[in-house]
């Protein structure tokens, strides 16, 4: 039962969300023609494999190739699957690291997790806003890579005080840096290309997430805490690359998309 717990309250959590976006989450093409709600459709809508009727005959899709074209993209994508390579790498060696170095058991890691989660939903509902009126998006992509490329430096070493600030440092960069990478990032297409731009940065982020995952868990296994230093080097090149990247041509407003 102990074993089943954790698996079973993720379903759960899973099976919730779900439902609360069938029921609850509204359709955002307003044009589209009513349509038969019979079993075989809502389980389509259910996974996704929904034809939608609309009024005005819909362009073809987009491909990555014709995306690539509209100025800043490419750069925009490679960020995209860095920053998941990057964070998987902490993922995959942190549990290992506290576990196995450390000594920590679950209960501490779970404290640990549960505070960043707890910084990061702070900093996003009450702070980003008006955080990204003083600094705007870009320059706070770059003050969060910062101080998330600081705060792995810091996990290497074994100080219990010094991984709480370097816990602090880590929730606090990811919780401006990554909405405002996002709303950065949609500003690169404009609304007939923004669907395709996403779904190409979530194909980037999954790349980056199996890569990350599984060479986070064979660099831990090679060096243990230095899997954090790689990590570190990844987010200083995504520091890097966007304080040298010009800014897209105006496109949504970078509060819109926050909000």
């Amino acid at each position: 039962l102990q074993e089943f717990l954790p698996v079973g309250l993720a379903a759960l959590v899973s099976l919730v969300t779900l439902i609360m976006i069938m029921v609850w989450l509204p359709e955002s093409l307003t044009n589209l023609t009513p349509r038969k709600r019979n079993g075989r459709n809502i389980l389509k809508r259910l996974f996704g494999q929904a034809h939608k009727d609309c009024h005005q005959e819909q362009d073809k899709s987009t491909s990555l190739k014709e995306l690539s074209t509209l100025p800043g993209v490419t750069v925009m994508l490679l960020v995209y699957g860095l920053v998941f390579l990057a964070f998987s790498l902490f993922y995959a060696g942190f549990p290992a690291y506290v576990s196995e170095v450390l000594g920590w058991d679950a209960a501490q890691l779970g404290i640990f997790l549960a505070m960043s989660s707890t910084i990061i939903f702070v900093v996003d509902s009450f702070f980003l806003k008006s955080l990204n009126k003083i600094f705007g998006d870009k320059m706070l992509i770059i003050i969060g890579a910062m101080m998330i490329t600081i705060s792995m430096c810091l996990l290497p070493l074994q100080n219990p005080l010094v991984h709480w600030i370097a816990n602090v440092l880590l929730s606090l960069g990811n919780g401006v840096m990554w909405p405002s990478f996002m709303a950065r990032f949609s500003q690169h297409a404009g609304a007939d290309k923004q669907g395709a731009l996403m779904g190409y940065g979530n194909s980037m982020g999954s790349g980056g997430s199996i890569i990350g995952l599984i060479l986070g868990g064979t660099l831990f296994g090679l060096i243990q805490g230095g899997v954090f230093y790689v990590g570190a080097i990844v987010f200083l090149v995504i520091a890097l690359v966007m304080l040298l990247k010009k800014s897209p041509t105006p496109g949504l407003q970078t509060e819109e998309a926050l909000e």
